[in-house]
């Protein structure tokens, strides 16, 4: 299947101040952008080369009408490259700059060719065991190292986790990540990241939530992985919340019998209405999610999987 056309940036009037250098924009003579990846509530981001080290980017910039608008949105934006960058490891998305240059602010992260695990799971249908579970402990594993930063996800989902052409899974958009002790940038009581994978807890405030927070939100993962579809599916959000406050998350074996009964149970413990029956921390979820794994089973490299950015979703503006 031929991947549909994307946008020239070329006639992007996010870009319309910057020089041409051989038919294609440059941003803040370092970075040369080749196409648009994609864009929502934030901005822009795209796909391009630094031009000295001859490094292929992502580079994801903010709407400039929000920047005028409020400078909280540049306070949030850079909050979210320092997030990012305080977190050194293969199984999350590295950024490498943030700055500013003709009006616009801007970060250059990792390029990851390959698909998230929602259009896999989009693709091919509900995943083998393994090749979900491998996908699940990769994903734990950049979780993990975020909450041993200090850091918060916030929006664990299918979308924010990638898996590259060559099999390699990475967890991605620190976009609302929360420093743990740190009121961060999130309005007093507001309702932030996704719907259909927040806790309970997160409704009532974003920025009191623990680490256990983004435990509900792998385990809600884990389930769409299995099952192949959204285990809250409710079209409304007063359905969703209906859902996630008062009725019970659907078992994985409900849906698929030949799940382990012992991992239905785990991941039946991570999706807990109360916060402290779920498995505390990514390292906790970790230790008790490898045992499932089959060595030998559950190569990740295909490549079918489309080329496009992973992981660099637009998060929408706070109220």
């Amino acid at each position: 299947m031929t991947p549909p056309a994307r946008p020239d940036p070329k006639t992007d009037p996010l870009l319309a101040s910057l020089p041409e250098h051989e038919g294609f924009k440059v941003l803040d003579g370092r970075y040369v952008i080749f196409d648009i990846l994609g864009q929502g509530g934030m901005g822009v981001v795209y796909r391009g080369k630094h031009l000295g080290l001859g490094l292929q980017v992502a580079i994801k910039c903010l709407d400039p009408v929000l920047a005028r608008r409020d400078p909280q949105f540049v306070m949030r934006f850079e909050q979210e490259a320092r997030a990012a960058a305080r977190v050194d490891d293969p199984n999350v998305v590295r950024v490498h700059d943030v700055a500013s240059s003709a009006g616009l602010y801007y970060m250059s992260m990792q390029y990851v060719q390959g698909e998230n695990a929602r259009q896999r799971v989009q693709r091919k249908g509900r995943l083998a065991i393994a090749e979900a579970l491998t996908i699940g402990i990769g994903a734990v594993r950049g979780m993990t190292a975020a909450h041993h930063a200090g850091l918060i996800h916030r929006d664990i989902k299918p979308d924010n986790i990638l898996i590259s052409t060559t099999g390699e899974v990475k967890l991605a958009d620190l976009g609302l990540a929360k420093v743990e002790g740190d009121s961060g940038m999130t309005y007093s009581g507001a309702t932030m990241g996704t719907p259909r994978y927040m806790p309970p807890e997160q409704y009532d405030d974003a920025k009191r939530v623990a680490p256990n927070a983004d435990v509900y939100g792998m385990g809600a993962t884990l389930y769409f992985l299995l099952v192949g579809e959204d285990g809250i599916d409710g079209k409304t959000l007063p359905e969703v919340l209906k859902q996630v406050g008062s009725l019970p998350f659907p078992r994985v074996r409900a849906k698929r019998p030949e799940v382990d009964e012992a991992l239905d149970e785990l991941i039946a413990r991570c999706v807990e209405k109360d916060p402290g029956l779920r498995p505390a921390d990514g390292a906790e979820l970790l230790a008790a999610l490898e045992p499932f794994a089959v060595p030998g089973q559950g190569d990740l490299s295909d490549e079918q999987a489309q080329p496009t950015l992973l992981g660099v979703s637009m998060v929408s503006p706070p109220p």
